[in-house]
């Protein structure tokens, strides 16, 4: 897979689902509402700070906050890393690499949505609707910031102050860390649906992991991952949050199109629990 950016793969995912043949009218109609769903939220999502309160931006301070001191120690954190290489980590911590790549994650959505139209499944087929949107919407943010900020990446040699605005060639796309993002988005949108406690564990574990391995392998400076690990959970959590609206709410089964639009879901308005 090329390096394009992978809300392009992403939304290719979601939207080949509507060229699946229909086995009915019936599934013509739920992927219908789910398109319906995916535009709406999208909508709710990016239209979400001119509605923030100041818990919200209380939030993105800490995100801020947190991402500046790691920008701190960015240099003494690889310095680290490449000074206490152990043998073998490389192996087991490709598996963290896989976990937060765009194509395996997408894959997991995509298949995950398949899944539950194939086998009539609407807690599968719904799941596997909001990790695609987890990742799409994390990734349109994550990819804005990668060519907006131009920074370099640790193997340059460039430093971690060298930012390049603009730039869109890899070697400076380091913030924020896709992975990290995908792996997070990922995570909390399944640690939250599913809501058991050592699922979860194991999960945000596999996100760490991934955080480890782009730092071990010399890709992104530690504050690439910070914010990149937040864009991807806070997504995650909002995306599950809104679902978790509509199905309480009486009109849960109208189109949201069709229904007309809601109010505005405050991205950083939710509990985070893992």
């Amino acid at each position: 897979m090329t390096r394009a950016p992978r809300m392009f793969f992403f939304v290719a995912l979601l939207l080949s689902a509507s060229a699946l043949p229909a086995q009915d009218a019936g599934t013509g109609a739920l992927v219908d509402h789910d398109v319906d769903v995916f535009l709406q939220d999208a909508a709710d999502i990016f239209t979400a700070p001119g509605s923030w309160d100041g818990g919200d931006w209380l939030n993105v301070g800490i995100v801020a906050a947190a991402t500046a001191g790691a920008y701190l120690i960015d240099e003494d954190v690889r310095a680290w890393s490449l000074d206490n290489q152990v043998a073998g980590r490389k192996d087991w911590l490709a598996v963290a690499d896989l976990y937060g790549s765009g194509l395996v994650s997408g894959a997991a959505g995509a298949l995950t949505y398949a899944g539950g139209l194939v086998f009539d499944d609407e807690w599968t087929r719904v799941t596997g609707r909001m990790i695609l949107q987890s990742l799409i919407y994390s990734g349109i943010i994550n990819q804005l910031g990668k060519r907006l900020f131009g920074r370099a990446r640790p193997f340059t040699g460039e430093g971690r102050g060298a930012f390049r605005f603009l730039r869109n060639d890899y070697p400076h796309k380091a913030f924020p860390s896709g992975h990290a993002t995908a792996s997070f988005a990922l995570s909390s949108t399944l640690a939250r649906r599913v809501g058991c406690l050592p699922f979860s564990i194991f999960l945000y574990t596999l996100s760490t992991a991934t955080v480890l391995q782009r730092i071990d392998a010399d890709k992104h400076w530690l504050s690439d991952t910070v914010l990149g690990a937040a864009i991807g959970a806070f997504i995650g959590i909002a995306v599950v949050q809104m679902e978790e609206e509509r199905e309480a709410s009486a009109s849960a089964r109208v189109l949201p199109l069709a229904a007309g639009a809601r109010g505005h879901v405050p991205l950083f308005r939710v509990a985070v629990g893992f």
